[in-house]
């Protein structure tokens, strides 16, 4: 555990730019959630559960359409310019609706330069992504990168929530637009001066995955019931989830009578099960059988949400809420690592894709779902037919799933190899299954050269049997390298030349990693890498 957590925070140890970087994204992510609430907060003074959840429809709507289309300006600039642009275009549209707000401007001008804010906010996520391996030095801080990005994406959903509650309900949700204005601004100026390079325009490079290619992946999808459930189970947590964003409003004040404060704490107690639940879910996702881990992670997901409506008090409803977020993040680790495996490579870019059409499709549902249940219910029991519902279509199509544990690829010898490798260790369970899915093997007889002192790389090779000589310059090393330990770092992220000779001593296996497919697990390519100025490499 200790080799993982050092691992997991190598890249806040970087003397480059991706340190800035992280921290700036820690920020973005309490703006991203806090002004969420803020809106829905506003909303509810205005009109109640039935504008609350219209609100957060119209948030979603033009991200959904415009971020696919907008994220492309990042691969025509360099990331870095293109990072600093979106913390700054968030920075300015959260004072512009900070203002609308402190002005009691008309609400429907405040509702569309919300708007505004939610998609410039969604358009940090992508560029935030593409850029962090252009600014990972070794693969251990690429990693460690995107582990930590995920784990600020949890700390965000806990701390931004709370912040906007207690701000909206002491002075007004004017302040947290205005706060997030000068938070988005701070990040702005972390991202400054990153010298990343131009990408390379490519013309076989995927554009975003749009709704276009999400109706490609439905019709793949559509034609494997195992699947097309999978999916719908994933769908069905995202609606669970856009519906407590309405109900936690409502309920903190029509039952709890505390305004907006208390729904902060109800929703970042939602963050704060989720946060557990990572943890958890990263272990237990690698074991064969997945589908008993979907199951439970739906219905604690939705046993949790309908019993909000058996037990009052805001500590009962945090204490459920964030057992709903354990097991729904539970339920989408397993769920993605399990589509990892029971997926052919050549259509599983669009399956996720459509995962995520259909995760803010379910949100978007969820939001306008969420009145009609308070209406025809209670503030208060309005949880219980949304977590039941959520019980019964899990139990329902729980059965089709499990035929996906059959049929699934799992390389256990593989995954134990590639979890012994300490750069490797914070990598999700899916990222990791996908670099064992690809990895291919070496046989090694003794006497045989692996890699040879500067010569050009691209290949990491993890030792899974065999002894292996270090020369550099000439010099023979007094260590050796044995089984769980590996060689080619550099190459593997880089391209760089070899800095030492490695030679067999005995006979041994080693498993190879190509760089295409240590960066495919983040959904990168090779070109992601590649400044403008070196020409058309060959990485294969």
């Amino acid at each position: 555990m200790r080799t993982r957590l050092r691992a997991g925070f190598s890249a806040m140890r970087s003397p480059t730019g991706l340190r800035r970087v992280l921290n700036a994204y820690g920020l973005y992510a309490i703006v991203e959630f806090a002004i969420w609430l803020a809106i829905l907060i506003d909303a509810y003074g205005h009109g109640g559960a039935r504008l609350v959840g219209f609100v957060a429809v119209i948030q979603l709507v033009p991200a959904i359409i415009l971020v696919p289309l907008l994220a492309t300006f990042a691969d025509r600039i360099a990331r870095g310019s293109a990072l600093v642009i979106a913390h700054v275009c968030v920075s300015l549209a959260t004072l512009l609706t900070g203002i609308l707000l402190l002005a009691a401007a008309p609400f429907g001008l405040v509702v569309a330069a919300a708007a505004v804010c939610t998609t410039a906010v969604a358009l940090v996520r992508p560029i935030h992504f593409a850029a962090l391996p252009q600014l990972a030095h070794r693969p251990d801080e690429l990693v460690s990168a995107n582990a930590l990005s995920s784990v600020m994406d949890g700390v965000g959903l806990v701390v931004g929530p709370i912040f906007a509650g207690l701000l909206s309900q002491w002075v007004g949700p004017w302040l947290v637009f205005a706060c997030a204005s000068l938070v988005s601004c701070v990040s702005a100026l972390m991202c400054t001066r990153l010298n990343t390079p131009t990408p390379i325009r490519v013309d076989h490079v995927e554009a975003p995955p749009t709704l276009r290619t999400a109706a490609a992946a439905f019709v793949v999808v559509s034609r494997n019931w195992a699947l097309l459930a999978l999916v719908i189970i994933v769908g069905a947590k995202f609606v669970v989830e856009g519906g407590l964003d309405v109900m936690s409003v409502t309920y903190s004040d029509a039952v709890l009578h505390s305004g907006g404060s208390d729904a902060g704490f109800i929703v970042g107690a939602v963050g704060l099960g989720g946060l557990i639940g990572a943890a958890v879910g990263s272990q237990t996702a690698m074991r064969r059988r997945l589908t008993p881990l979907v199951l439970a992670g739906g219905l604690l997901t939705g046993f949790a949400i309908a019993a909000v409506s058996l037990w009052g008090g805001l500590g009962a409803v945090m204490t459920l809420l964030a057992i709903a977020g354990f097991g729904a993040t539970l339920l989408m680790v397993s769920s993605r690592t399990l589509l990892q495996r029971s997926t052919d490579d050549g259509v599983l870019a669009r399956v996720f894709a459509l995962q995520e059409a259909s995760s803010l499709l379910g949100l978007a549902i969820g939001a306008l779902i969420a009145p009609l249940l308070i209406v025809w219910t209670s503030p208060s029991d309005a949880f219980l037919p949304l977590g039941l519902g959520m019980v019964l279509l899990t139990v329902g199509v729980i059965g089709f799933v499990r035929s996906l544990d059959a049929t699934a690829t799992y390389r256990p010898v593989e995954l134990a190899l590639l979890r012994r490798i300490p750069f490797l260790s914070p990598l999700q369970p899916g990222e990791l299954e996908y670099v064992a899915n690809h990895s291919t093997w070496l046989e090694i007889h003794a006497g045989d050269t692996v890699v040879r002192q500067g010569e050009r790389g691209t290949d990491y090779y993890a030792i899974s049997s065999g002894t292996y000589s270090v020369t550099v310059n000439g010099v023979l090393k007094s260590h050796q390298l044995e089984p769980g330990q590996g060689f080619g770092e550099l190459a593997l992220l880089n391209g760089e030349i070899r800095t030492a000779t490695i030679t067999a001593l005995t006979e041994g296996r080693l498993l190879v990693i190509r760089p295409q497919d240590f960066l495919g697990a983040f959904g990168r390519t090779v070109a992601d890498l590649l400044p403008a100025d070196i020409g058309d490499r060959d990485f294969d």
